[in-house]
């Protein structure tokens, strides 16, 4: 029997930095609530994909990644379902932090749709002097 101590899915910390993450990659549809926690979910989770539907060029393209399927990955997964279930209060409160943290931008947010705030582009910043990126500016 293994015994894991701590599972980054089920982390507050570990969530607000993959939805950051999530959020400053995103392009195209509107991101809802909704999209992120699934988004977020998967990113946690990514052996789970090869339990979804997809069209042929994107699964090729996914096999490509490598990624273990569930039966041989090193731990082992309950339901998608439950664990989906189980993460959502741990993503409420990531993304309760994000808002509070000045991330969001709160408008958006009203009508339904999450936005990053100035903030984001902050931090983008901040990563890209530690990396020794150059500014755009």
């Amino acid at each position: 029997m293994s015994l894991r101590l701590w599972y980054p899915q089920l982390d507050v910390y570990d969530t607000v930095r993959r939805m950051l993450g999530l959020l400053n990659a995103w392009s195209g549809d509107t991101l809802t609530t909704e999209r992120l926690y699934i988004s977020d979910f998967y990113l946690a989770n990514p052996e789970l994909l090869h339990r979804t539907h997809m069209l042929s060029d994107v699964r090729r393209n996914f096999r490509e990644l490598a990624i273990p399927k569930p039966e041989k990955a090193f731990l082992s997964y309950p339901s998608p379902q439950m664990l989906f279930a189980k993460m959502e209060p741990v993503q409420k409160e990531a993304l309760r932090t994000l808002i509070g943290k000045g991330f969001i931008a709160i408008d958006a947010l009203r009508l339904g749709h999450i936005e990053s705030a100035s903030k984001v582009s902050d931090v983008n910043d901040v990563d890209r002097r530690a990396k020794g990126t150059p500014l755009a500016g």
